[in-house]
């Protein structure tokens, strides 16, 4: 059940993505001059940038937590160099964990932004602790000054909810620098390992007197 629900968001995530593509290239055209747009021919460039070192990470790779327990998570990036926007889909066991509200003012669940890339524009930030997806879309905004070298893209809080371990899995990225140029990006995923804490009750034994 949980692999054809992955599989239904693996197509909802290819729509999404396009949408962000075109809304991130309205932003460019809102900022930049012409000679900027001619250059963007109207799209993302598909070559992409070298050295091709910029990943996607999630730390700790491997958490441990117990039943009611929580941990946070970052979504990292790491050896990039003028990033801009981001739109990622990650996906998680349901069953297992839940991710915590960390905005309990707006409707809905969300994931805490990070700083790289400052998020001055949020187009999407949501999740869906029933069939274990988060959608987390996100541009920074000029004059801000674009994310170099390794830094936090988003924080998740999980907590436990049973016994396993629950990946949490890149299902789709988009990265794109202050040009407008899609970024290559390789992923590495991570995993919470939830436990069940057993207590021994010793006897009570009480002394005559």
């Amino acid at each position: 059940m949980y692999k054809k629900i992955m599989e239904k968001h693996k197509y909802i995530a290819t729509v999404r993505i396009l949408l962000i593509c075109i809304m991130f290239l309205g932003i460019a055209f809102s900022t930049w001059s012409i000679a900027d747009a001619r250059r963007l021919d109207f799209g993302f460039k598909s070559e992409p940038k070298l050295p091709l070192v910029t990943t996607l990470t999630i730390n700790p790779v491997s958490a441990n937590i117990t039943i009611d327990e929580t941990v946070v998570v970052d979504v990292v990036v790491e050896g990039e160099s003028d990033l801009y926007g981001v739109a990622l889909e990650l996906t998680f066991d349901p069953t297992l964990v839940e991710v915590v509200d960390a905005d309990t003012g707006t409707a809905g669940v969300q994931i805490t932004p990070g700083s790289c890339p400052v998020a001055d524009f949020v187009v999407q930030n949501t999740v869906n602790n029933s069939t274990g997806v988060i959608n987390y879309d996100a541009a920074s905004l000029s004059p801000t000054a674009a994310c170099n070298g390794t830094g936090v893209v988003a924080s998740i809080t999980f907590r436990g909810l049973s016994e396993g371990t629950s990946p949490v899995h890149y299902n789709s990225w988009l990265l794109a620098d202050s040009n407008g140029l899609s970024i290559t990006a390789s992923t590495q995923d991570g995993s919470v390992t939830v436990d069940y804490i057993y207590r021994i009750f010793l006897p009570l034994i009480l002394k005559d007197t």
